[in-house]
């Protein structure tokens, strides 16, 4: 669901297809095609910022957004700075040395230096949303053997389905029902990441 109120347009996008199913992806396509006319382009002009991979290297990293938990990776591809999302990796565009824009999207990423105590962080908006700032996490140094203090079944009073830890190797497994196994990836302790969103561990007190 994203909504522009200075065109006076709303997407509303619902899937069934479950985690393979990209239905902010959708709704920004649609987007593209009903307000290309409304926005100017920012393409990349040739006297615009040309980053080196060492420039942008620095953005690379894990971000944290402390509100919801959500996560953003951003990675390094040989066409330049990307997000990664699962297998799909989505180009971003330089428009100043520490601001870019998300492919063909109405949303910029705008990285911040760390100051005053403060960690890195990425601002990040969006016509259809709220300005959001996340922290650059620190990276994380794995124990693969610690890793086996998330195995279990987990239950809820809200749904009646269980869920199952299991480790394949050293890395956490989610299993529930009728859905495929999910990896999941440690990007911050008790905190990871998987194909549908992200998941924290809360340990009893």
């Amino acid at each position: 669901f994203i909504r522009f109120p200075n065109q006076k347009f709303t997407v509303d996008c619902l899937c069934n297809a479950g985690s393979d199913a990209n239905p902010r992806a959708l709704a920004n396509q649609v987007a593209d095609l009903f307000l290309a006319s409304q926005y100017e382009a920012e393409a990349e002009s040739p006297n615009g910022p040309q980053l080196t991979p060492a420039e942008l290297q620095k953005f690379v990293g894990v971000y944290w957004n402390r509100g919801n938990d959500e996560i953003t990776r951003i990675g390094l591809k040989p066409d330049g700075l990307a997000v990664i999302s699962g297998d799909d990796a989505l180009r971003l565009h330089a428009v100043k040395p520490d601001t870019f824009r998300l492919g063909s999207q109405h949303v910029k990423f705008q990285f911040l230096p760390a100051a005053a105590g403060n960690p890195a962080g990425l601002h990040v908006v969006a016509d259809y949303a709220r300005p959001e700032t996340l922290e650059k996490l620190p990276p994380l140094t794995v124990d693969n053997a610690a890793m086996h203090d998330y195995a279990g079944d987990y239950v809820s009073d809200e749904i009646d389905p269980v869920c199952h830890v299991t480790i394949d190797g050293a890395k956490p497994v989610l299993k529930r029902l009728k859905h495929d196994p999910a990896a999941l990836d440690a990007v911050a302790p008790d905190l990871f990441t998987t194909d549908f969103g992200t998941v924290r561990f809360v340990r009893d007190s």
